[in-house]
């Protein structure tokens, strides 16, 4: 029986995950890919006890030495910046992102993340900096930018097909344009509030939703896509054997009619031990469990219905190719 790897790293409330396959002609056998990188505000990590981690420790703390592909679900702090520093050390020989490939190049200059109204613009403005700057150094390199949008796949070594649910091409184009605008009228690197937080809100239904099959199990990672972002994806698209519920587990990360959908076998939630935002939202943990799915956490928040989540650096899940999953919390000093 044939498995991978998929494994949750914890960066308190943000979401980092490296799936890890067999590839003869890869280093060391294994092929690496990185689903997202967890955020790089020294805040978030400043209280370590419940095993947080900036992504790029978590990766060498396992002993990662390269990294084969990155996917990028959408370009939000919480998800982005984490990513830079790993790319920095270990630059990736395809970038997977929802832009035309040359969009970085043409359009996107550096900004002035100071000059955000509020913290999360300025969170939002240094994730726009950081994502320009991971397409540079993927490119210089000589790495390959790849626009991926609904309806198209990726096939990845040892027999596994990401297929891509969303975005729509026409909220792909909409985004594309929103961003142009963005830049071409920043003045000074200034760029306009109002449009900084039009984009800033509207990022996580225009995520780079992906379904990994792989023999006969499902994987399905829909970045920070909350219920209203699956309008338009037929339903026997989105049944999977794991789940990864959007927008950190809030209460508009999924409802019934999403999960019966799904019929998930498991669901992860990626909200932090302090429940910021409301992230796994008492309710809808109740709703999952309900469902009969097991509750897995990539941090330790309290679980509602369900045991206590240890504090660990890893949420290490063992897939293999005929829907067996086995989870696995590796604590922060012993991620091995």
């Amino acid at each position: 029986m044939k498995h991978f790897t998929l494994t949750f790293a914890n960066v308190g409330y943000g979401e980092a995950m490296l799936i890890e396959l067999s590839d003869p002609s890869s280093k060391r056998g294994v092929f690496s890919v990185l689903f997202d990188g967890g955020g790089a505000d020294p805040d978030t990590f400043a209280d370590r006890a419940a095993g947080r981690r900036p992504f790029v420790e978590h990766l060498r703390s396992i002993g990662t030495d390269h990294i084969d592909a990155v996917i990028i679900s959408h370009i939000h702090e919480d998800h982005v910046s984490g990513l830079l520093p790993v790319v920095q050390a270990f630059p990736p020989k395809t970038v997977y992102q929802t832009l035309p490939p040359d969009f970085w190049r043409e359009e996107m200059r550096k900004l002035s993340a100071e000059a955000g109204e509020t913290v999360s613009l300025r969170k939002f403005t240094q994730s726009l900096n950081d994502f320009r700057e991971i397409m540079k150094i993927t490119s210089d390199y000589g790495g390959t930018v790849r626009q991926v949008l609904a309806g198209d796949s990726i096939s990845f070594p040892d027999g596994m097909t990401a297929f891509a649910l969303a975005p729509s091409a026409a909220k792909a184009d909409e985004l594309e344009a929103k961003l142009t605008e963005l830049y071409r009228t920043a003045e000074g690197g200034v760029p306009d509030q109002r449009l900084l937080r039009h984009l800033d809100g509207h990022m996580n239904n225009v995520s780079l939703m992906l379904r990994f099959d792989y023999g006969e199990t499902r994987v399905l990672l829909p970045g920070d896509t909350n219920k209203a972002g699956f309008d338009g994806i037929a339903e026997e698209e989105l049944c999977a054997d794991l789940y990864k519920v959007g927008h950190h587990g809030q209460i508009d990360g999924a409802d019934e009619r999403l999960l019966s959908a799904v019929r998930p076998k498991a669901v992860v939630c990626c909200a932090s031990s302090d429940r910021l935002y409301n992230s796994a939202h008492p309710d809808l943990l109740r709703l999952i469990r309900k469902g009969g799915a097991e509750l897995w956490f990539s941090d330790c928040p309290p679980d509602p219905e369900g045991e206590p989540v240890p504090s660990h650096g890893l949420l290490r899940i063992t897939v293999d190719d005929h829907g067996g999953l086995e989870a696995v919390y590796l604590p922060a000093d012993r991620e091995d």
